[in-house]
């Protein structure tokens, strides 16, 4: 991210300006080497007049994205109870994005609202996976059509891929336990989950992406495959 270049950029600018100075002399003393006339030509196109350009619009995309957030943030609060919030652990199926793993409750916490128990992102992919309700207190995930886990970009700001997780290697979290279930060379096929209570329990709430947002999901009933794009927002029929 841009924002991660301040440092570095300190020493760069002082590299740009002597290249830029550089050509500029050559170019008024009318000795002008090809490398540094080229060089600074291409320097200066790009932070004299497309850099500038492009403040206004990097502006206008951060805020936008501050204003999706929020919007994000207050639809999740509407499919929760705010009283029985501090006692529960928010189980999100299918985050999609780091925004929505994330800022969700980065904004709760900065507007000073009741904070769940526990926000758990099972995954962040780009479509829904399939879930299986393997028994009373767990459950499986699995992408359609032979998807991998942890290999997008996003994901792995988290996992880098020389962390790969491998068939059989286990997290283990207050409250649950997360198994790879299976593998390969590209990384987890499968994953389980497995809670220290039933799933119907009240201390877990299920959510699940619907309809640009995350909706609540009625746990389905045991050796259930459900596909959570074929879902309606609001519960598992």
């Amino acid at each position: 991210m841009g924002r991660l270049l301040f440092v570095p950029g300190l020493g760069a600018s002082v590299l740009l300006a002597a290249v830029l100075r550089q050509a500029w002399r050559s170019r008024v003393g009318g000795w002008r080497p090809r490398g540094v006339a080229v060089a600074g030509g291409v320097l200066a196109l790009f932070h004299l007049v497309l850099a500038p350009l492009g403040w206004p619009a990097m502006a206008m995309m951060i805020r936008q994205l501050g204003t999706d957030s929020e919007q994000l943030a207050w639809r999740v609060r509407s499919e929760l109870d705010p009283t029985l919030l501090p006692s529960q652990r928010v189980v999100v199926l299918d985050a999609r994005d780091i925004g929505t793993l994330l800022y969700v409750p980065v904004r709760w916490a900065l507007r000073g609202q009741e904070m769940p128990r526990a926000w758990w992102p099972l995954s962040m992919v780009g479509e829904s996976p399939i879930l299986t309700r393997t028994g009373a207190t767990s459950l499986t995930l699995e992408l359609p059509r032979g998807g991998h886990f942890l290999t997008t970009e996003a994901e792995q700001t988290l996992r880098a891929p020389e962390y790969m997780l491998g068939e059989g290697a286990r997290v283990e979290l207050e409250g649950m336990r997360v198994t790879v279930l299976a593998a390969d060379a590209h990384g987890p096929t499968r994953l389980g989950f497995e809670f220290d209570v039933p799933l119907e329990d009240p201390s877990l709430v299920f959510l699940h992406w619907r309809e640009g947002t995350l909706r609540r999901l009625t746990p389905p009933p045991e050796g259930t495959r459900l596909e959570l794009s074929a879902v309606a927002g609001g519960g598992a029929d």
